[in-house]
């Protein structure tokens, strides 16, 4: 069981939510469970804010039998829906959804460029777990159908990733898949908040390659705050 498949509930329960205030949904991986108390704390008296307890992992699992996009939205509309996804996107696994580590195959990879790199690990049995056109239509889907839940939804570009980066590729991957979100959301109307670039001179707060420090996601927070806030005025 992956960890996004633990839990689904929402953090805040239902009875915090006296209808008083605009309510704000987040959705999002560790990074977005990283970022939202603070945002929760930040907008404490302007808006409602919650998100599943769970890390919602990659765009498939939003899909999967829609279950998990109606369990997290529950019964009634959203002001606004504060959503990410794609880190988890373009990890490699395998056909038991195990992630490949480059620590486990250190040896075999050092010394190799991109093309051989990845032609290593897939005949490993790995492969990208979604491609980049199944992550434009899995993003096209997940946004159209929160579109008629949220009266504004907004998409959040993934952080960066540099250890995995550079010791994978050499080249900033998560940058790729941004890009497509981007296109996606131009699309369909929905604005992006551009976290990627907010947190790219944050290097060296992500000690392991990937999470932030307190002083990161208060960064992120303020970020998260400054663009949900001007929706809430209505």
């Amino acid at each position: 069981m992956m960890d996004w498949e633990k839990k689904d509930t929402i953090r805040q329960m239902a009875d915090n939510d006296d209808g008083s205030l605009p309510r704000v949904l987040i959705l999002g991986d560790s990074i977005s469970l990283g970022y939202t108390p603070l945002v929760v704390e930040k907008m404490k008296g302007r808006a409602f804010v919650t998100r599943p307890a769970c890390n919602c992992g990659p765009s498939e699992f939003y899909l999967r039998s829609r279950g998990n996009i109606g369990k997290w939205l529950g019964e009634k509309p959203w002001d606004v829906i504060h959503v990410n996804f794609g880190i988890w996107d373009h990890h490699f696994v395998n056909e038991k959804e195990e992630i490949f580590f480059y620590d486990q195959h250190a040896a075999e990879l050092d010394g190799l460029d991109r093309p051989a790199r990845i032609k290593l690990i897939e005949s490993k049995g790995f492969h990208t777990r979604t491609s980049p056109v199944e992550y434009a239509e899995n993003t096209r889907n997940i946004l159209l159908d929160l579109k008629e839940h949220g009266r504004k939804v907004i998409f959040a570009l993934s952080t960066p990733l540099p250890s995995y980066e550079e010791r994978y590729f050499g080249m900033d991957c998560i940058a790729e898949y941004n890009d497509i979100a981007v296109k996606v959301c131009k699309e369909i109307d929905v604005p992006v908040n551009d976290l990627y670039s907010i947190a790219k001179p944050l290097r060296e707060d992500q000690k392991d390659g990937c999470h932030f420090s307190n002083y990161g996601y208060n960064i992120l927070a303020d970020a998260v705050v400054k663009m949900i806030a001007p929706y809430l005025a209505f």
